[in-house]
């Protein structure tokens, strides 16, 4: 779970920090986002967030973002957030009602939801896969719940598919977890095993959709580079920016950096990756390459003379999840994270 931070923001303490957040792209205010709520009653969560741009990179704010959506929706007669009020939250309807006058275009939305079924959202996240001699990757899925929210988290469906580098299904899961509940899922069999490189890589797409009225809980898909020398977890997420920068600093010669990438589109995406040096900004590399539809690769990034500490740039034609993996030398310990974010 992500860890609160406190950042004022035009005299605002900040929600979403992301680049790229709010009207001006350079995040977005806790009472910018509740006055958003307000004025657009007839927009559920995950609308509003994609409106926004909140929660869509490093998904860090969604379970603020929600107890402030679910603070607003309560003073609604029958306001949905993403699948639903929460319980809680219904209880206290009558009593904020009487305190809060609510306008016109609020009472048609209430009036005109009542008469609506339920509209789960499905949300398509994907992660890497990796299979070394010394490495294995696993997925959990977890549905625990803060205490903010409590056991008015809903339960979620999860239809789980393994991809291989080519873009072909290799195998399909559906799972459901409860409130509370978690499960770990080893995909590393689902690759073909290490070949002269010594690994294989694809891809696992997550579709997660609730199965019933609640709240979002701690939902978010998280995957693991388990090696024999050390454990590395990553929270999934859905696509990355088409450009972007790293700067990334090389422990020895001998150490593998590398990055992940993954093709969301059904046709081939062409990329571009170059290695700066920091000092003059001078491109020092160039790699370029294109994906097969929904296909991965992994790129290896050469060690250059006087590139111990380098910047990394990043450049796709269209949609595609990527990740920055470093190594040591023998593949027994891997670490990773997002890029983009």
């Amino acid at each position: 779970m992500a860890m609160r931070q406190t950042i004022v923001h035009d005299e605002y303490e900040l929600l979403c920090y992301c680049d790229g957040a709010g009207p001006d792209g350079i995040g977005i205010g806790r009472e910018a986002w509740l006055n958003a709520v307000r004025e657009h009653p007839q927009l559920d969560f995950y609308q509003l967030c994609s409106q926004l741009q909140v929660g869509q990179r490093c998904t860090a704010c969604l379970l603020d973002a929600e107890a402030l959506f679910d603070q607003v929706a309560r003073s609604r007669p029958a306001a949905r957030s993403s699948g639903g009020m929460s319980q809680a939250a219904a209880a206290t309807v009558k009593a904020e009602q009487k305190n809060e006058a609510l306008s016109w275009r609020a009472r048609l939305y209430s009036t005109i939801d009542r008469f609506l079924p339920n509209l789960p959202a499905t949300h398509v996240l994907c992660v890497p896969v990796f299979r070394g001699r010394d490495i294995r990757t696993v997925l959990t899925l977890s549905n625990c719940y803060p205490a903010l929210i409590g056991k008015q988290s809903a339960p979620y469906r999860y239809g789980v598919k393994t991809l291989d580098a080519s873009g072909n299904i290799l195998c399909r899961r559906n799972v459901q977890i409860e409130a509370g509940k978690s499960e770990d899922i080893d995909l590393t069999d689902d690759l073909d095993e290490p070949k002269d490189e010594g690994y294989s890589t694809g891809s696992c797409w997550i579709a997660m959709k609730p199965t019933a009225r609640g709240s979002s809980g701690s939902t978010r898909p998280h995957f693991k580079l388990v090696g024999s020398g050390g454990i590395s977890a990553v929270h999934a997420q859905s696509k990355s920016p088409t450009h972007g920068r790293q700067m990334l600093i090389r422990g020895g010669p001998q150490e593998h950096h590398l990055i992940h990438m993954v093709n969301l589109d059904d046709k081939v995406n062409s990329y571009a990756v170059r290695i700066r040096s920091p000092e003059a900004g001078a491109i020092r590399e160039e790699i370029f390459g294109d994906l097969p539809p929904r296909g991965a690769t992994l790129v290896e990034l050469p060690a250059l003379a006087g590139c111990e500490t380098y910047l990394a740039e990043t450049q796709s034609q269209g949609s595609w999840r990527y990740h920055y993996m470093i190594a040591d030398s023998g593949f027994t310990r891997m670490s990773a994270d997002h890029g983009g974010a």
